[in-house]
């Protein structure tokens, strides 16, 4: 990841959209590629810290947020605030989260999933559109962050959460269509990296 995250910097700093590494081989296409997100708002970390630097803190700030996620997430499936707590920290601290720091976009789209499943959960307990709006960005994150190879996982796995909640729902098919259609605003959100990919 470091000389993707050099490149795109390195563009951005130059005014450049960074379509085209011509320092790799016979070139390298940075935008098209689904793992390096240019258009993802918390990359601008690797500009301010730099790439080797950035890593790490992009690590320890999508950690964080994961927690935060699935805090949310486990409080408003009715869990206490310690029993929650607890949830956050083992999931921030499970081995598999913990082994995939090497492949960066695990954790991110990780954090993102929570957020998303946080926001499926609201909405089919209060029915308050800002849940659908929760899951519309935290699918636009995840698609812009450049977790596209695991968006197929994401999907099943969101889609074994809810499909089983929704039960619950007092109208359980207008229910998951909202929830469908709020993930297709984060589709079109995320415009910017799903189209040159």
């Amino acid at each position: 990841y470091y000389p993707c995250h050099v490149a795109i910097t390195r563009a951005y700093r130059h005014l450049q959209l960074p379509d085209w590494e011509r320092g790799a081989a016979t070139g390298w296409p940075l935008v098209v590629d689904p793992y390096y997100g240019p258009f993802y708002p918390l990359g601008a970390v690797f500009g301010i810290f730099g790439a080797a630097r950035g890593l790490g803190v992009e690590i320890v700030l999508h950690t964080i947020l994961c927690g935060f996620g699935a805090l949310l997430l486990l409080r408003r499936r009715g869990l206490e605030v310690w029993p929650a707590t607890f949830g956050a920290i083992s999931l921030c601290l499970s081995s598999f989260l913990v082994c995939r720091i090497r492949h960066i976009i695990f954790p991110e789209g990780l954090a993102w999933l929570t957020f998303a499943l946080a926001g499926a959960e609201g909405w089919l307990a209060t029915h308050r559109r800002r849940e659908l709006v929760l899951v519309a960005i935290s699918v636009g994150l995840t698609l812009l962050r450049g977790a596209l190879p695991l968006v197929p996982f994401f999907g099943i796995a969101a889609a074994l959460y809810v499909l089983p909640r929704r039960r619950l729902a007092s109208e359980p098919r207008r229910d998951s269509l909202a929830i469908v259609a709020a993930a297709a605003v984060g589709l079109l959100l995320a415009c910017a990296q799903l189209l040159p990919t």
